[in-house]
């Protein structure tokens, strides 16, 4: 019998491969499917996890339409405006992959100049945009859209009027519905190019109300930070209200108790600066404003306070309180008679004498 497959040796074998695998460095755990492997740590016995390149995304320009889409042989330099996604300040338009004068508006259009050579002849031309985001590399180009330069109809219906077989009625009529067709088709294209001019206006509008909201996101968190590190007490309008009242009270009582002549205030006007903090309603509470007062030494920008107003009036006046009610004088009491002394009886030896 094999001695690979002795059960004995198996047995013994197998506690010697449990006590040395802790120290071999290379060890590693039983790759599971479609998983990498992990090595162990020689020092913790853990698996370090293998660290992988970070992704990439690669964003490529995209033509969306193009403002005109043909022109006729022999036109004149043209402008020609793209519009799609994506644009760079590095974009350039490409006419059949050669570069055009290029100007960039916005990130969603382009404006390029196509040179009078380029339409000379009939073509159908390929429209692309060329973007570089990385000196050095590779530009990173959109997709096709086409461009049709087309003969003048004047041409074809002279080629027409050279055949001898064709009616010259016919030639005119068609002329004419080609002249209709062209003008339809100027004014459709003249709608277009608004219509894109407005949607690239609104995107440009977009982008600039989202640049104030950032920033205005900003500040707010600005100030929220200031809130929470400075020390500040909170309390809502009714309750800055009640505060002053009952200090106008305490003046009212304390004139009325003193006696003399004491005045009381008629009227208050304060004028509180402080932060206000809305919350909006909830299922169970209705929407209220709150005041922070903060700390004098982390006062905010003055421009960031509002303004609480606080009116008292119909305070009574007292202009003088009537002098104090003395207690009537105590009645003086009359002085008792001196009682009289009794004479003395005559003595016993007195009355002897006498007999």
């Amino acid at each position: 019998m094999d001695g690979n497959n002795d059960p004995e040796t198996s047995q013994q074998e197998q506690p010697d491969n449990k006590e040395q695998s802790p120290q071999t460095e290379d060890a590693t755990l039983a790759p599971v499917t479609g998983s990498p492997v992990l090595k162990l740590d020689p020092v913790l016995n853990l698996p370090i996890r293998p660290v992988f390149p970070p992704i990439l995304l690669q964003i490529f320009p995209s033509i969306s339409s193009i403002s005109p889409t043909g022109a006729i042989v022999g036109t004149s330099d043209l402008t020609l405006n793209v519009f799609g996604s994506n644009f760079g300040p590095n974009s350039t338009v490409l006419w059949n992959q050669v570069p055009l004068t290029t100007t960039v508006i916005s990130g969603t259009q382009l404006s390029a100049v196509i040179p009078a050579s380029d339409m000379a002849v009939a073509i159908s031309a390929t429209v692309t945009v060329s973007v570089v985001v990385t000196e050095g590399q590779a530009p990173r180009v959109s997709n096709g859209v086409s461009f049709n330069v087309i003969v003048d109809i004047s041409a074809i219906i002279s080629q027409l009027q050279a055949i001898s077989a064709i009616p010259a009625a016919l030639l005119t009529e068609l002329q004419t519905y080609v002249t209709i067709q062209q003008g339809q088709v100027d004014q459709l294209t003249a709608q277009v190019s608004t219509d894109q001019t407005t949607a690239a206006g609104l995107n440009s509008q977009i982008a600039g109300l989202q640049t104030t909201v950032t920033q205005q996101q900003a500040q707010i968190a600005t100030l929220t930070a200031q809130v929470n590190a400075a020390q500040a007490q909170t309390a809502s309008p009714l309750d800055v209200a009640q505060s002053f009242k009952s200090v106008l009270d305490t003046i009212q009582q304390n004139a009325q108790a003193a006696g003399g002549v004491q005045t009381t205030v008629s009227n208050m006007n304060i004028a509180i600066k402080s932060l206000v903090n809305i919350q909006a309603a909830t299922t169970t509470t209705a929407p209220q404003a709150m005041l922070i007062f903060p700390s004098p030494t982390a006062l905010p920008d003055p421009a960031h306070l509002s303004t609480l107003n606080l009116s008292f009036s119909s305070v009574p006046h007292l202009n003088a309180s009537q002098p104090p009610v003395s207690a009537p004088p105590s009645p003086t009491p009359s002085p008792s008679p001196t009682p009289t002394p009794a004479p003395p009886a005559p003595s016993p030896s007195a009355e002897n004498a006498d007999a």
